[in-house]
């Protein structure tokens, strides 16, 4: 117990002194090899038979980006078990854990000078001890499978030298002294300290320590654009030449001679937001969908000339002088057709008469003359009998009409409909006789649509 809280105490101390000298700056870590030799403790779980002990161990790593890195770490750890069940006796088994792990780092910050890290992996640990002591094994399984997991941090001394603190989980599985479960799983802690060496990869280039940083010839105190590339011809200023002074320098400029003033894109040509071919300076029809074919101007082509635009137009290629709606198609009138049908009904009948039959037919005729018009067959009586009796007896009249124009004149059920309006709609004075019979009527209204030219 005591161990423990010294290690964390010291653990704790070195994090203070690394945090106390963040601020500095870093040397930027070369990729390539590492080796770093380490100490530390090994915790085992509270309910563990094994008192905790001292690690030792080696890591060789390889660093293949600024934040990724594996490392292969071999280790022992210098263990003790009590063989006694009571406080009666003192006696304790000694045995050796060798370790082989093999674990991928993740770097935050790799170029700082405290550089914290995660780390995952898997291994195993292998006991050792001497069998000749013991009749019975104190020990059953002498493998186990470990698959580990913690965070640490790095503090970078040098380009080369890092100075760092690892804390894992180490779950370790091994078969299971208890048949009713398939293997036992350990919950351990261990604690590292170690130094980094990096070797084998390229090291940083030097700073610059003149007073003329990106070596144009020109002083930095003086440079007013400092960090020019090399090898490109400036002024007095430290500036490259700019000469159609359009802000984009001439050796990136792809575009040269571009009018003063003009808007320009990073490679120095006049800017073509929508992409179409056409510079905004000249475009007429800004924001034009990509992909879409336009004039000089930068605006759709009207191919058909009928004032809706290509992209627009749901109905191209129509014919010139046609009326057409927003959409380039044709527009379509609504016209109504009022026919007032002679059919004579006899009083509280609904039967046509045969000559009636030329009246249904001029419905016929006129629907066929509009293929996509429709038709409302109204359906009058007089005011002879009961108002709810007349209404039956009208619709009884509309369907009748209905009936002929389907069964006689091919006409599809689908354009037409029937409504009775029993006696509530008079023309006539329903207390003379001729009055009467001029509300047991039929009207045929019909709706046509034909094109506008």
């Amino acid at each position: 117990m005591k161990d423990r809280l010294m290690f964390c105490v010291l653990t704790a101390c070195l994090l203070v002194s690394l945090l106390s000298v963040s601020s500095l700056a870093a040397d930027v870590r070369p990729n390539g090899f590492t080796i770093t030799p380490f100490a530390g403790w090994y915790l085992f779980e509270g309910n563990s038979d094994y008192d905790d002990g001292p690690i030792f161990g080696l890591g060789l790593g390889y660093r293949f980006s600024e934040h990724w890195s594996t490392e292969l770490s071999l280790s022992y750890a210098d263990l003790t078990k009590d063989l006694c069940e009571d406080d009666s006796c003192d006696e304790d088994f000694f045995i050796g854990g060798y370790g082989a792990y093999l674990d991928l780092v993740y770097d935050f910050f790799p170029q700082s000078v405290l550089v914290p890290f995660v780390s995952v992996g898997m291994g195993a640990m292998a006991l050792d001890y001497d069998e000749d002591d013991y009749e019975e094994p104190p020990v059953q399984n002498k493998n186990m499978s470990v698959f580990r997991y913690g965070a640490g941090i790095r503090y970078g001394m040098t380009d080369r030298f890092d100075l760092r603190l690892d804390v894992r989980h180490v779950l370790g599985f091994d078969i299971a002294d208890d048949a009713d479960q398939d293997y036992d799983l350990h919950n351990n802690m261990e604690a590292t300290l170690g130094l980094t060496y990096a070797f084998g990869g390229s090291r940083p280039a030097a700073p610059m320590t003149s007073d003329d940083q990106d070596q144009d010839g020109v002083p930095d105190a003086i440079d007013q654009c400092p960090n020019t590339a090399s090898n490109i011809d400036v002024n007095a200023r430290g500036c490259p030449p700019d000469d159609d002074q359009d802000g984009v320098y001439d050796y990136q400029d792809q575009c040269p001679g571009s009018m003063p003033g003009a808007q320009v894109d990073i490679f120095g040509c006049s800017k073509d937001t929508d992409n179409d071919g056409v510079i905004d300076s000249k475009d007429k029809c800004p924001g034009t969908p990509p992909n879409a074919g336009v004039d000089v101007n930068g605006c759709t082509l009207d191919s058909d000339k009928d004032g809706v635009r290509d992209l627009m137009d749901k109905c191209p290629n129509t014919p010139t002088g046609l009326a057409v709606d927003e959409t380039g198609c044709q527009t379509v009138a609504e016209k109504k057709i009022r026919l007032n049908l002679k059919i004579e009904f006899e009083s509280g009948k609904s039967d046509i008469s045969t000559a009636s039959l030329d009246q249904v037919k001029e419905v016929a005729e006129v629907m066929k003359q509009y293929p996509n018009s429709t038709a409302v067959i109204e359906a009058h009586t007089d005011s002879s009998g009961g108002s709810d009796y007349n209404l039956e007896l009208s619709q009884k009249r509309a369907d009748m009409v209905v009936h002929y124009l389907t069964s006689f004149f091919g006409i599809n059920r689908a354009r037409l409909r029937a409504s009775g309006y029993g006696e509530s709609r008079p023309i006539a004075d329903n207390r003379t006789k001729a009055g009467r019979k001029r509300n047991r009527r039929a009207v045929a209204i019909i709706t046509a649509t034909q094109s506008e030219k």
